[in-house]
C-alpha cells in the first residue's frame, strides 16, 4: 500500500566530521531525489521521474516532468531551478536572495513548431515576488508583452512579426478609466519606453 510515508528508502552519507554529504531518496511513485551538501549546507538537488536504464519511462513516469535540477548559494538559498517536462519543453527559474527573479519557459526544439504555439515565454518579478513583465514570442514570430503594476495589467504591447496586421506595433494602456489603444506603423515610431520591452532587455 506504499507504507506510512511517501518514500520507500532514504540513504544518507556523512563525512568524517559527521556532516551530511549526500542524500538519496526513492519515493513510492518511483521518482528519485539526489541531494549534495558541502560543509553541511545543501548545494544541489537532482530529481528524476521513473527512469528506466537511464531513459525516461515509456508512459512518461509518475510526474509530468522528467527531471528537475536545483542549485543553491553558499548560504543554502536557492539560486536556480531547471525543469524538463515529459513533452520536451523546459522551464528555468532564477532567484535572488531566495526570491524568484526571472523565468524562461521554452518549447521543445524539434525542428518544427514544437508542442505549443509559442517559442518561449519570459517573465520577470520584483523583490516582493510579484510579476513585473511577461513576454511571449509565438511560432509565427508575433510577440505579446504584458507589463504589470501591483499585480494588475498596466500595459499590453503586440508586435506583428509576420506582417498579418495593418500595424506593426499596438499598445494598449490599462492605467486609465478606459483602455487606450495606440498603433504604430513602424517599430521605429514606438516610444523608447515601449521599445525597451520589445527587446530582450526585460530579462536583464
Amino acid at each position: 500500500d506504499g507504507g506510512a510515508q511517501a518514500w520507500e528508502t532514504i540513504e544518507t552519507l556523512y563525512n568524517q566530521a559527521g556532516q551530511i554529504e549526500q542524500r538519496v531518496t526513492v519515493f513510492d511513485d518511483g521518482t528519485e531525489k539526489f541531494e549534495a551538501f558541502e560543509n553541511g549546507i545543501r548545494t544541489e538537488t537532482y530529481q528524476e521521474d521513473n527512469l528506466v536504464f537511464g531513459q525516461p519511462a515509456p508512459d512518461g513516469g509518475a510526474q509530468a516532468w522528467e527531471s528537475i535540477y536545483t542549485f543553491y548559494d553558499q548560504a543554502g538559498q536557492i539560486e536556480g531551478r531547471g525543469t524538463t517536462y515529459d513533452d520536451g519543453s523546459t522551464n528555468f527559474v532564477a532567484y535572488e536572495d531566495g526570491a524568484r527573479a526571472f523565468s524562461l519557459r521554452e518549447d521543445v526544439a524539434d525542428g518544427g513548431d514544437g508542442v505549443f504555439d509559442w517559442d518561449y515565454i519570459m517573465s520577470t518579478y520584483n523583490d516582493d515576488n510579484q510579476l513585473e513583465a511577461r513576454k511571449t514570442v509565438f511560432d509565427d514570430t508575433d510577440e505579446l508583452v504584458f507589463i504589470y503594476e501591483n499585480q494588475e495589467r498596466a500595459l499590453r504591447l503586440d508586435l506583428d512579426g509576420d506582417n498579418s496586421e495593418s500595424w506593426e506595433v499596438r499598445a494598449i494602456d490599462y492605467t486609465g478609466d478606459t483602455a487606450v489603444v495606440t498603433t504604430y506603423d513602424s517599430l521605429s515610431d514606438v516610444p523608447d519606453e515601449f521599445q525597451f520591452y520589445l527587446n530582450d532587455l526585460i530579462i536583464a
